[in-house]
């Protein structure tokens, strides 16, 4: 990305060339990672948590982007202390997650897709780093 901003004059000449690059790299046909349960429980929350942001005044993207650090920072803190609401707290961050792809109007499905093949591929990477004549186990 940073080639994209670096090409773009305006940050939203670059916002339009990441998300043409996204929807590029991200082919619609992938298989489905979130229940049609999943999919509405995070609509309905993505359009209470815009119309939140719409009455206060915030950029919705900047909002997400700052809850989701502090729940990064509770999440670390709660697991330290071995306080187990450490795991809601992680719900909650990928719920902010979610929130912030569908702002970015792509699809969760598609990023998912593309993330579970690149975190394959870089952990069998460490892997052969760390242990050169061992390959990976597949699971």
């Amino acid at each position: 990305m940073p080639i994209l901003w670096g090409m773009a004059k305006r940050k939203s000449q670059c916002m339009i060339a990441c998300r043409t690059v996204a929807e590029m790299v991200l082919k619609p046909m992938t298989k489905k990672s979130l229940t049609q349960f999943a999919q509405k429980e995070l609509q309905v929350i993505f359009r209470y948590s815009k119309q939140l942001n719409q009455f206060s005044g915030k950029k919705h993207a900047q909002e997400l982007l700052e809850m989701m650090a502090e729940h990064v920072q509770e999440i670390q803190e709660r697991y330290q202390k071995e306080d187990a609401h450490y795991l809601t707290e992680t719900g909650d961050l990928l719920i902010l997650c979610f929130a912030l792809l569908k702002e970015a109007n792509v699809s969760p499905d598609a990023v998912l897709s593309k993330c579970y093949q690149r975190y394959r591929k870089k952990l069998q990477r460490l892997i052969k780093e760390i242990k050169p004549s061992r390959k990976p186990i597949l699971v």
